[in-house]
């Protein structure tokens, strides 16, 4: 209770935290919140008074902070200008448009594609209005023009005019996947924009129209940027920016994902030791001259401000500074340092500034490092170090050494175990290994970095020598991260953790390490085993009723089927280009999540590439019990890939045809419709790659007595052709929708016998085919289907008890 009573600091910041939470996922009435602080402040002063500050009202205070909280959220959080991009309708019909403002940083740019930040002034559409707020945008080379137009180089604050398209940044498309609307959001971006050809913008001014600090800031980040760029190339210099810069643009997808396997992901994100580095350098160097001490101090502070906004103020880089200089403060006001409060003030002042760094997982996972740190080194100190300082013998500053970086790594590791787990989905088995050599060595290329760049101003060929002393150093991490992240065990794939199971696990933490007298330890073991069965509890699943997922990878099609019992259908893999596999970005993650390893049966409709492409990654990632398909024959790529695949596999193969059902799945059937024998083989693909659509698999999954009916890419003709044969038994509770919504399918008369209750179109946002058609859209309005897309909606997703199906709403 003591250490609780001198934590002020902390216990403010937590309420505080409390009430933005609440703020942001709930709108007040700003009115009403202001007269409640007003009410709550005035019983504060009341009682402060009457009792002479002996006796302060703790009800009122606590009221006090959520409310204010509360109140800042909704600033933040639901309330913009009326001239905000943020409030502009982004519609199909009105997106093209011209923007005008300032370029805010610098962009990231080659050859092919130029991305930045726009600081909006002007938007031109159908009329001209002022507006503000920040836009990311992408201007992406015309490989298509004749003409070869260079990219325009660009710096901040140079004004710029834009001709594209405005758009709605995208949202997690599937459940548990990155939602990357959210995150632009809490970096306060609110649209994203695409020019297509460099051609569409122009520069209007190359001056900086920013104040003459800011354009100091950024001259210096470019010509540090610039140095590091030209001395450290490849990855090096890649991972040198992260250090120094805090910039991670140049580095690449899998560097990311060593870091991240490895567990050494914090080592790229600027922190606390950039920020010790700045006030050692500083002191060190201002102690060389008579400076007072508490004018050395407050240079150190301004040095850090500059630095901080030199990396880009990201979360991290935030707590660090703001820490920082409440420890250079605490030195010139003579008082005992108490970290709690520190970590307390720090969090205040950052979400006074920015209540939305709150839901940061930069700004949560460096918060939880540095308590975890505090709360766990405070224990295992006394455990262990103390001990060992106490004892006289050889090579022990060495030892010692050792032994705190191993306890600070621990118990920072130990504190961001559910946090990793939740947004990477993976807990490094190997990262404190890693993290014992690679925090060292990366420390030292940090201060390498800086010297490096500050030598620069004075000799080049000193500048490069360290920058080559460097790489190597550099190039061994990053080849130790690497084969640290490529052994087996090096991690572990989680994805059914979840905020329940953090706390969970946060509160057997906290009852584990708070133990001092071992006469209560039952009780706190009994306590711990509750919770563990808790989380259990809460978290069952119970597999009794049917789940169909529309699962959206784009201008493709992929849905899974989960049947009560442990079976699963999977119907088509998507599609695959250069840049996008939707098996390794979509369906793969979306079956771990879900806890499937296999697939009992794969149905695939035909063999075009929307439909199957990603058919080679999944089998290569997920085991393959059974193949469904027409057996169209044709001598393309993806014919070939699949007799391959099932070969080299040795999946069971069925080649379906009309009148056959198929069982085995509980209270589940498959009636396979269309097409006959005699109709596949009167098409000819070898000429005609469009017959692969007219030769679509149609099929009717029954459960229960809830019916669904896939058809695939069929048109008009075939719909004519089940209309004949089947009439009412094509009646549905759930269509897929024919060919994605094209105009050239689903016809009146089909979609009359059908009757959906539920229609789903799988297309890609913004295709190139412009589906769904307006006119099918109209006809399923007309027969009272409600409508459901995943261009718009992300995954579609019902479940079924044999007897209703239900729209399941996940975001």
């Amino acid at each position: 209770m003591q250490k609780l009573a001198n934590i002020p600091a902390l216990k403010f910041a937590i309420l505080f935290i409390v009430g933005i939470l609440t703020g942001s996922a709930v709108h007040f009435n700003k009115i009403i919140l202001i007269f409640l602080i007003i009410v709550s402040s005035f019983i504060l002063i009341y009682n402060y008074f009457k009792n002479k500050g002996n006796h302060p009202s703790y009800l009122a205070i606590f009221f006090l902070i959520i409310l204010s909280g509360i109140f800042k959220a909704q600033i933040d959080f639901h309330t913009s200008e009326i001239n905000s991009i943020a409030n502009y309708n982004c519609s199909d019909e009105s997106n093209e448009l011209i923007l005008k403002g300032y370029v805010k940083d610098f962009p990231d740019a080659d050859t092919d594609r130029i991305k930045f930040i726009l600081d909006c002034t002007q938007l031109i559409s159908k009329d001209t209005s002022n507006v503000e707020g920040y836009v990311l945008v992408t201007i992406k080379k015309n490989k298509y023009s004749k003409s070869e137009t260079k990219p325009p180089e660009l710096s901040p604050g140079n004004e710029v005019l834009l001709e594209g398209r405005i758009t709605e940044p995208p949202e997690n498309r599937n459940p548990g996947e990155f939602n990357y609307k959210k995150y632009l959001f809490l970096q306060n971006i609110h649209k994203s924009f695409f020019v297509f050809g460099f051609e569409n913008i122009e520069v209007l001014s190359d001056d900086n129209a920013y104040s003459l600090f800011t354009e100091l800031i950024q001259n210096a980040k470019k010509y540090s940027v610039d140095n590091i760029l030209e001395n450290n190339p490849g990855d090096n210099g890649a991972f040198l920016l992260g250090l120094v810069a805090g910039e991670r643009s140049k580095i690449t997808r899998e560097m990311k994902d060593d870091f991240v396997n490895a567990g050494v992901m914090h080592l790229i994100a600027v922190s606390g030791l950039n920020v010790a580095y700045v006030i050692l350098s500083v002191l060190l160097i201002l102690s060389l001259f008579r400076i007072p001490q508490t004018s050395k101090i407050i240079i150190a502070i301004l040095l850090i401000i500059l630095y901080c906004i030199f990396t880009g103020s990201a979360a991290s880089i935030m707590r660090a500074s703001v820490m920082g200089i409440l420890v250079l403060l605490y030195s010139i006001i003579e008082r005992k340092k108490e970290y709690y409060n520190i970590i307390g003030i720090s969090i205040i002042v950052i979400l006074i500034f920015d209540s939305k760094q709150l839901l940061d997982a930069g700004f949560i996972l460096s918060y939880t490092a540095v308590l975890s740190m505090v709360f766990v080194y405070e224990r295992l100190d006394k455990l262990f170090i103390q001990k060992i300082l106490n004892r006289d013998f050889r090579g022990k500053k060495i030892i010692s050494i050792l032994i705190i970086l191993f306890i600070t790594t621990l118990a920072a590791q130990i504190g961001t175990i559910p946090l990793t787990a939740i947004y990477f989905e993976k807990i490094s088995l190997i990262s404190l290994f890693a993290n014992m050599f690679a925090v060292p060595l990366s420390n030292i290329s940090l201060a390498l970095g800086f010297l490096q760049i500050i030598l620069s101003l004075f000799s080049d060929f000193i500048s490069s020598a360290i920058a080559e002393t460097n790489n190597l150093l550099l190039y061994i991490q990053l080849a130790f991260i690497k084969w640290c992240a490529s052994i087996d065990f090096s991690y572990i794939k989680f994805y059914k953790f979840n905020l329940i199971a953090a706390i969970g696990y946060y509160l057997i933490l906290i009852l584990i390490l708070t133990i001092k007298n071992l006469k209560f330890i039952f009780y706190r073991i009994i306590l711990v085993i509750s919770i563990i069965v808790a989380i259990f509890i809460i978290n069952f699943e119970y597999d009794d009723k049917l789940i169909i997922s529309f699962i959206d990878v784009g201008q493709g099609e992929c849905t899974l089927i989960q049947v009560p019992g442990d079976k699963c259908i999977l119907i088509d893999t998507g599609p695959v280009t250069e840049n996008f596999n939707p098996a390794e970005r979509n369906i793969i993650p979306y079956l771990s999540r879900q806890g499937i390893n296999k697939i009992d049966l794969l149905i695939v409709s035909h063999l075009h590439n929307d439909h199957i492409g990603g058919i080679s990654k999944l089998i290569d990632n997920i085991k393959v019990e059974r193949i469904a398909e027409v057996g169209q024959k044709t001598k393309n790529y993806a014919r070939e890939k699949i007799d391959s695949i099932i070969i080299a596999n040795k999946i069971i193969r069925d080649f379906t045809e009309t009148g056959d059902i198929l069982e085995g799945f509980n209270n589940l059937k498959i009636y396979f419709l269309f097409p006959n024998k005699q109709y596949l083989q009167n098409r000819n693909f070898y000429n005609d790659e469009n017959n692969l659509n007219l030769t679509s698999l149609v099929f009717k999954i029954k459960y229960g007595n809830t019916e669904i009916l896939f058809t695939s890419d069929i048109e008009k003709e075939q719909e004519d052709i089940l209309c004949e044969y089947y009439d009412d038994f094509l009646k549905s509770d759930i269509l897929k929708v024919p060919h994605h919504g094209s105009k050239s399918s689903s016809s009146i008369p089909f979609l009359l016998r059908v009757k959906p209750d539920y229609s789903v179109i799988c297309c890609g946002l913004y295709n190139s085919y412009k589906n769904p058609a307006s006119i099918v859209l109209n006809r399923l309005k007309n027969i009272n289907s409600e409508i459901f897309r995943t261009d718009i909606d992300g995954a579609v997703i019902f479940e079924s008890d044999g007897e209703n199906i239900n729209p399941i709403k996940w975001r």
